[in-house]
């Protein structure tokens, strides 16, 4: 059976010799460029997220205009509809 356990500890090895030749200061520091180089990361994702939310919202904005525009001209079309009716109605009531 195949493990990684082995690895890890070899791993651990060497890094707690590296940093007790290095020192403490420098041991932090390099954690330190690790966690900064994850919050840059970190903010070019939530960029691209919201870039790609605002993308979204101005779809959908655009979509809500035209069916604003499509109900408009709906509305204006039965208001002439409804005139047309209502002159044929009066037409043919008084003649």
């Amino acid at each position: 059976m195949l493990s990684i356990a082995p690895h890890v500890v070899a791993a651990t090895v060497l890094a707690e010799s590296f940093s007790a030749h290095l020192g403490p200061l420098a041991v932090s520091k390099a954690a330190t460029e690790g966690i900064g180089g994850l919050a840059l990361i970190a903010l070019a994702v939530i960029g691209l997220v919201l870039a790609a939310i605002a993308s979204a919202a101005r779809g959908v904005a655009a979509a809500m205009i035209e069916l604003l525009r499509l109900a408009a001209v709906t509305m204006a079309i039965t208001a002439l509809s409804f005139a047309i009716v209502l002159g044929l109605l009066y037409l043919l009531i008084h003649n």
